[in-house]
Formats: structure tokens, sequence, C-alpha cells
């Protein structure tokens, strides 16, 4: 197999957008706002900042309002730190921390938690199967809800949620076009166009997309990728807007990095990942994965009258993945491994999702109320084969000397004989009142679970479960000042129970039934300067313990997680040129009540009780348009078994970046962008995976992006000044 180039090919039919200038938008109350003399929000003119996020059925909230801890990455602070991968998106968050990278994952994608937890993945809301690569180079911002999100979704979470915001059709007509180069070789294209389809407005429109195709870092490996999106928005009648959007993803990685399994119990230890060269290729270059997605999806907002609101959404996603690969178990602590190759028969995922939400504003005596009353759905079925993963030993060899092997001739069968379908439902209904400088958040969500997973060919029913919960929240926000709001919030959740589709674990495809998770905060939000965003919040997380056991190799449940701890962040502008985004969290994460004593009280695998992030922009006041950053990332260790008795490193990496705007005309713009991850070409470990591609996975080394970008605006749009090039357009009108 080979990845054909392609890329040049692309440059005449690519399209792309991101909203500049000012823009024309609803707000809450369904009312058109133009925002000119205000920076828009998550430009690097505001810092980075936002004044509100999407608080899931709850709607468009103010920050400060909303009685969770809330951290929001604009999509110009990822094309400007030249982000092409999830893990790089959220580099300035401090909750994040990366479990996995593209080059080791089965589906190539990054892999986070958030509190020690896996989140679950939502694109405007409504929840969508992480089954391929996150693009991210058409979102307009990314929306981490850190700790439990039970009452907001239902079946969630305890970790939190990332919800993924696309692009708007923009108010204005814009074209915009970049080229660059990423990863070690892999080049890059991204051009696009939106605006008004008709006068008045009332039509908006966007074309997106994005391709890449060339080799990696890692020796003998490539990757290409196409992403082609496109939106229309409405304005059918006063105070109502219908969006309907479509896309296309096309992914193949090809030469997939093998992960090293160990096995502490027989004193076999983790290597320094300074043994290794993360540009080698431990695995072999015929190893791939590859997938497909096709969404499409509408959504309609109205505001009937001056009390109700209605909003409804439905989305369709139809996902096919096939990989295969190499693992790697670590047989001495001379550098030894025994590779073994596994190959995996196409898996299909058919998804629906949707919600019907009503709002109520009115008031009692002094009293605001928002009442929502609601209804969330979540279906999909997936088809896979049970006996299509096949640990098939190639050899065994010296991680000084990994070498190249002809790929068996056992193949797996390709039937997909089994199924599995999970169907989560949930009412929802909830009040947020005010009076004066208090507002509570009072409500209850009930959720229904159903799951069943069955082998088509047999009629063997290995899982099947129903199950439902009503859970409740409170939340209580005190705001002394404008600027300062102070919460305390308790949630309860129904996170559904993990899974293995991996021959490393004896209950392969059995699903674990679902559990209760409970979630305290309490935190303190504040503005200083009215340009920097200043968040703190202590949280403890109760969640019942999940592992993969490695004395009966059995994914099991076995006693409670409690993950609590502290999170500090700030975002905006410390002085009139330089930009500050970043913190840190302190957890406590251990084992109660198992049953296994061997685990009580220990930190459960791949979880890192330390971690911190910062992140510095400035703008050269010699040269206007030139700006230069720099990051730091700091994670500590990771115990990689259960009963800690072996554990990865902290590691402390480096980035670097430069970026300058240049208006060609009154209508034109050049924004050059270099960025350095991994500046001192740290070799290091970035996770150790307990469960799925087992084994401890090497980070990338240091890696070099670098972009041209070209954006125009119609003449009747704008111009762009010459003197603050690094400002956004300027609006003649």
């Amino acid at each position: 197999m080979c990845v054909k180039p392609f890329f040049w090919t692309m440059a005449g039919v690519s399209f792309a957008f991101s909203q500049t200038g000012d823009t024309a938008h609803l707000d809450s109350a369904f009312e058109i706002v133009v925002t000119a003399a205000k920076p828009k929000q998550g430009s690097a003119e505001n810092g980075y900042r936002y004044d509100t996020a999407q608080a899931g059925p709850l709607g468009s909230v103010a920050l400060k309002d909303i009685p969770f801890s809330v951290n929001v990455t604009s999509g110009e602070a990822i094309e400007n730190r030249g982000a092409h991968v999830l893990a790089d998106a959220l580099q300035t968050n401090p909750a994040a921390v990366t479990v996995q990278l593209p080059s080791t994952d089965g589906r190539g994608q990054s892999e986070m938690t958030i509190r020690g937890f896996d989140p679950f993945y939502l694109y405007d809301g409504l929840v969508v199967r992480n089954s391929l690569p996150i693009a991210v180079e058409d979102m307009d911002r990314i929306e981490v809800l850190n700790g439990c999100t039970g009452f907001l979704y239902g079946f969630g979470s305890p970790g939190g949620a990332m919800n993924f915001i696309g692009m708007r059709p923009p108010s204005e007509s814009t074209v915009k076009f970049s080229l660059g180069r990423r990863n070690g070789g892999v080049n890059f294209i991204h051009a696009g166009l939106g605006g008004p389809a008709m006068s008045g407005g009332r039509l908006t429109y966007r074309i997106n997309a994005y391709a890449e195709d060339g080799r990696s870092f890692v020796e003998n490996s490539a990757a290409r990728r196409t992403r082609l999106s496109a939106a229309a928005e409405a304005r059918i009648v006063k105070n109502t807007l219908l969006t309907v959007s479509v896309s296309h993803h096309d992914f193949l990685l090809q030469g997939q990095q093998a992960a090293f399994s160990v096995d502490p119990s027989r004193g076999i230890k983790a290597p320094p990942a300074s043994d290794f060269d993360p540009a080698k290729l431990y695995g072999q270059q015929w190893t791939y994965v590859r997938g497909r997605q096709d969404m499409a999806g509408c959504r309609f907002e109205s505001k009937l009258t001056d009390v109700f609101t209605f909003r409804g959404a439905y989305n369709y996603s139809s996902v096919r993945r096939k990989n295969n690969g190499v693992s790697a178990a670590l047989i001495d602590n001379a550098g030894n491994y025994r590779a073994t190759y596994s190959d995996g028969a196409p898996s299909d995922v058919y998804e629906h999702s949707a919600y019907a939400l009503a709002h109520a504003d009115f008031d009692t005596r002094k009293v605001r109320h928002r009442v929502t009353l609601g209804w969330t759905h979540n279906s999909y079925v997936q088809r896979n084969n049970p006996v299509s993963l096949k640990n098939i030993l190639l050899d065994t060899f010296s991680i000084a000397h990994p070498a190249s092997v002809s790929m068996p001739d056992t193949v797996a069968p390709t039937p997909e004989t089994q199924r599995g379908r999970p169907v989560y439902n949930s009412l929802l209904i909830s009040d947020m009142f005010s009076y004066r400088i208090l507002s509570v958040l009072a409500g209850i969500n009930n959720a229904l679970y159903n799951y069943k997973s069955e082998n088509t060919a047999t009629g063997i029913v290995s899982s099947s479960f129903r199950q439902s919960k009503t859970t409740p929240a409170f939340a209580l926000t005190v705001k002394p000042l404008p600027s300062v709001s102070a919460y305390a919030s308790y949630m309860q959740g129904i996170t559904a129970g993990g899974y293995t589709t991996t021959a490393y674990a004896k209950n392969v495809n059995e699903v674990l039934p679902p559990s209760v998770s409970d979630q305290y905060e309490w935190g303190v939000k504040a503005t200083a300067f009215k340009r920097v965003d200043l968040t703190a919040a202590l949280f403890r997380i109760n969640k019942i313990n999940e592992f993969l056991d490695a004395v009966d190799s059995v994914y099991k449940q076995d006693g409670r997680e409690v993950h609590q701890g502290l999170e500090v962040t700030v975002t905006g502008k410390v002085l009139d040129r330089l930009i500050l985004g970043g913190g840190g969290t302190l957890m406590d994460a251990h084992v109660v009540k198992a049953a296994d004593r061997a685990i009580e009280g220990k930190t459960p695998a791949n979880v890192a009780e330390k971690q911190a992030r910062a992140y510095l922009e400035y703008e050269v006041p010699a040269m206007p348009g030139l700006s230069v950053s720099g990051g730091v990332s700091y994670c500590g260790i990771r115990w990689v078994d259960a009963v800690n008795s072996e554990y990865i490193p902290a590691v402390r990496l480096y980035d670097a970046g430069v970026r300058y705007r240049h208006a060609v005309s009154t209508h034109s713009l050049i924004i050059v962008c270099l960025n350095i991850a991994n500046l001192l070409n740290t070799t290091c470990w970035a996770a150790y995976k307990p469960s799925g591609t087992v084994g401890l996975c090497l980070g990338a080394p240091r890696l070099i992006t670098l972009s041209v970008k070209y954006e125009l605006l119609r003449p009747d749009n704008g111009t762009f000044d010459k003197n603050a090039a690094g400002h956004p357009p300027r609006a003649d009108k």
C-alpha cells in the first residue's frame, strides 16, 4: 500500500473560511447585534478571550454565570499556533492531558483526558463518536467543560466534554488561501470563501476544505487527509434561523508507530525514553489506519414570543474505518521486544444525534427566571468482527536495531458479524433564577440507557441491559461585582461502562454496565483590568474504577476513583502587547473501596496529578504586525499499572513561534507563521495507554510548522489598516 500524491491537484478545488471583521449574529434574545467597537471574541486583539460559552442545553451563557469550569480555545489561536491535531490545539488548557498521539492510535487520533478521565465529544452541542482525527482547521472555537456533565447531557463523562463549534457563515464576503508544511514533511493547503448569498444578508454561506499529504517525521510513515465542509444559514423570518451543514472527511496514516507494553509483575520496567529514537519506526511500514466520515445536520432556532424560545437540531454521521498494527511487548530490561501483528476487519458506525429544547424567560416579582425543558438523544449502530484481531508473531527485535519484515499472508476475516447498538435518551428540566447578586441553578435529568451487543451470525448476545436514572444538579453563584463571581455546585451523572476491542482482554467486546458519578465544585471567576480572565476551581469527583487487570487479563470494575484538586487558569492581555494563557492543575487521584487490596489507595494508571502550561505572545512595537511567542508545558509522573509499581517520568516541553501580518493593500493581507514544537528536541514518553493500543507511546521530536496565508476582502466590506497590521480589518461603512 502506498500514499498516492495528490497535494498539488487539490490547489484548484480547496476552499476554507474563517470569520473576520465585524459580524452580525443572534444573541440569546434572538435580536441582531453588531459588535463594531469591541474586539471580536477569541481574537488576538482581545487576548483570545471569550465572554460567553455554550452550557449544553442551557444555551449560550455568560462565562461568569456558568457554575462550572469552562475553558474556551479560539480558532484564531489554533491557527496562529500552527495546530493541526487536537493535542496541539489544546496546548494552553491546563486540565487536558494527552494520553495518545496520532502516530500510535488505532484511529490516528490525539486522545485526551480531563481531570484524569476520558471526555466525550460534541459538534455544535450534539454528541459524535470520536472515530477519526478531529479536524481543527475549520473550528471557530473549542469549548472544554471540565468535570461531570451528566446533568447537561444525560449520559456523559465525569471528566468533561469537548464541544467543537464550527465556523458560522460570515456576514461579509471573505476569501482566504493558505499553504504550508508540518509534521516533518506533510504539505497542506487551506483555502476558502464565504459571505452573503443574496442581498440583505438573509442567506449566508461558507465553504471550507483542508488537504494534506506527505511523509511524517517517523521514517517510512506517511499521512494523507482531506476535509470538505459547507454550511448555509437562512433567516427565514424575523428572529428565526435555519442552518444546514455537510462535511466529508477522509484519512490515511501509513506506517504506524508501535507502542511498548511492559510487565512490572515480571520485573520488566519502563525503559528511559532516551533509549529510543522517535524518528525510527518500531512498527512496520505496511501498517495503516484508514477511515472516512460523512456528516449532515440542521439546526433551527426561533424566538417565538417575548417569553418562549425554541431550539432544535439533528445530526447524522457515517464512519467507516479499517486498521491494522504492530504491538511491541518488552521481554527483558535489555531492550528486546516481541512484535505481533493484528489485522482488523472494517468497522462501520452509523450515528444519530438530536435535541429539542424550549426556554422560557420571565420575571416573578424581582426574580428573573430562565426555565429550560428539553430532550436529547444519541444512538448509533456499530458493526465489526469480534474475531478479526489476529495476534501473529512477527519476530523478536532490539530497540537499537528495529527491522522490517514482510506482511504475513494470513489476514483477518472481513464479515462484520458483531453489532452493538447503544441508545441514550434524556429529559431535562431546570431553572436558572437570579435576584440581585445571587443566582441559582436547579434541575434534574432523567437519563435512559439501552444497550445490546450481539453476533448477527450466531445470535449470541454478549451484552444487554437497560438502565434509567434521575440525577440532580444544584449550583449557587454570587456576583459581588460585575467582574467577579463565586460559585458552588453539585452534580450527578450516569457514565456508560467502558469496554475494550482488543485481544489484550479476555472479555473483548463486552461492555461493562453503566454507573453513577458525582462531583462537588467550588470556584471563583474574575476579570482584571477588563482584559485578563482569571479562574480557580476546587473539585472532587467520585467515579467507579475501571481497569485492565494484568493478573487475569480481564477488563473490570472494582472500587471507586476519587479525583480531587485545584485548577487555575489565566487568559488575556496582561499588557497592551503581551498575551498570557495557561494555568495549572494539582490533583490527588486514588482508588477507594476496592475489593482488590493491591489497588486500594493507588493512583489510576496514566493519570497525571500535576500539570501546568503557559503561553506568551508579544507584539513587537518596533515592527507593527510582528509577534513572537513562546510556551512551556509540564506533565507530572504517570503510573503504568494499577498497583503503582512502575511509572513514566515527568516531562517539560518548550515551544516557540513567530508571526508576521502585512497589509498588502487596503483589501488584502498576508500572514506568515512559523511555529516550533518541542524546541529543545526532548525525547520523552507522551503517555502510557493502559488499554486499547497498550503500551508506552513515544512523544514527537522537534517539529516545525510553516504556513503562509493570503486573505482578501471585497472592497465594499472593509479594509486592512496598514498602520496596525496585527489588528482586524476596519469597516468602511
